[in-house]
């Protein structure tokens, strides 16, 4: 029996991302972060703190690499679909934090995100997902064997992935250092102070195409192409 994985394993190097850059919400972020460094225990490193201007919610990853012709076919195929999106958004979505949680577990945590309260945005948002995702794999851009990678399931022919903030990453303590690792903590402590915390509502009006890495002169992600959400 043959025990190797099948299916190959890519390296994302465009996203689609929705932005949090409305100033009130990077303005409370700010404020969380304040109070993380100020009050947190000791097991607080705050390099592990998403920077304010790189705060998004991830909807779909892929590999392009020099393929012009893939990058094109990944815009035509969000073009054909951003009327079908503004319908879905149904002119209206916000995004309200109320709980917090952590990938892989409490003990070994690599990320920590703030959880979307399940409301009628949210509902809206995963059907614009499943609309994104299902056109993309039909399109032959994102395979069905890299799912489980990129955090997608497809159940009762629904596609759908953790819809989350990224606040903490163990992987930006890895910032200039040539050998990156893996690096876990244990986030108990942190995770009982942040419960206390709150993040403000944000009202999501796009989403973008960008290319991984930020740019060296702002430290922002690069934009290939933006879409309105409502």
């Amino acid at each position: 029996m043959n025990s190797k994985k099948n299916y190959t394993k890519v390296h994302p190097d465009y996203f689609l991302m929705i932005p949090f850059d409305n100033p009130k919400f990077i303005e409370g972020y700010n404020k969380f972060c304040e109070e993380l460094k100020k009050e947190c225990p000791k097991e607080f490193d705050e390099n592990l703190l998403q920077k304010p201007q790189k705060l998004h919610i991830t909807l779909a990853l892929f590999e392009v690499g020099k393929d012009i012709k893939k990058l094109d076919k990944i815009k035509n195929i969000l073009d054909s679909i951003e009327n079908d999106i503004k319908k879905l958004s149904e002119g209206n979505i916000t995004c309200e934090f109320d709980k917090f949680s952590c990938f892989d577990n409490i003990q070994n945590t690599k990320v920590i995100y703030g959880k979307m309260v399940e409301d009628d945005s949210y509902y809206r948002l995963t059907k614009i997902i499943d609309l994104i995702i299902r056109k993309l794999v039909e399109g032959g851009i994102i395979k069905k064997e890299n799912f489980k990678q990129f955090n997608i399931n497809f159940e009762n022919n629904f596609y759908n992935i953790t819809i989350h903030l990224t606040l903490m990453n163990t992987k930006f303590l890895n910032k200039g250092n040539k050998e990156k690792k893996k690096m876990f903590f244990n986030s108990q402590s942190i995770m009982d102070f942040i419960s206390k915390l709150k993040l403000p509502i944000c009202e999501l009006d796009k989403f973008n195409l960008c290319k991984m890495g930020a740019d060296e002169e702002t430290g922002l992600y690069e934009i290939i192409k933006n879409y309105s959400l409502i």
